[in-house]
């Protein structure tokens, strides 16, 4: 089974280098904070390295938009394969997925 998550070592810039690692391939897992006032999130280590799960919707919003995921407001995710509908409402927009479930999203969207 393959998990992304964010490499917390060698990272060659600010913005963390989200990859693909197989949980096959996980030696141990750890409880790990990012900052002294965050929460615990797990940290699963490799031979070649640590990761943290994605945690933070920008950064599920990068790993996913390859399968067709886009953020529709700032809490939001969408899997656009799987949009039947979307119907203007009065507090933004009700997006209706294929087997019949919705969530309503806080932005207005052109249909």
């Amino acid at each position: 089974m393959d998990i992304f998550g964010i490499k917390l070592d060698n990272r060659p810039t600010e913005i963390s280098e989200i990859a693909e690692f197989s949980l096959y391939d996980v030696n141990w897992i750890d409880p790990f904070r990012r900052t002294a006032h965050s929460a615990k999130v797990p940290a699963y280590h490799t031979k070649d390295h640590s990761f943290v799960t994605l945690d933070r919707l920008m950064d599920l919003e990068r790993a996913y938009s390859k399968f067709g995921f886009k953020r529709y407001d700032q809490s939001t995710l969408i899997n656009e394969q799987r949009v039947q509908d979307k119907v203007a409402a009065k507090n933004g927009t009700r997006i209706y997925f294929v087997d019949g479930s919705y969530v309503i999203v806080r932005s207005k969207l052109n249909m």
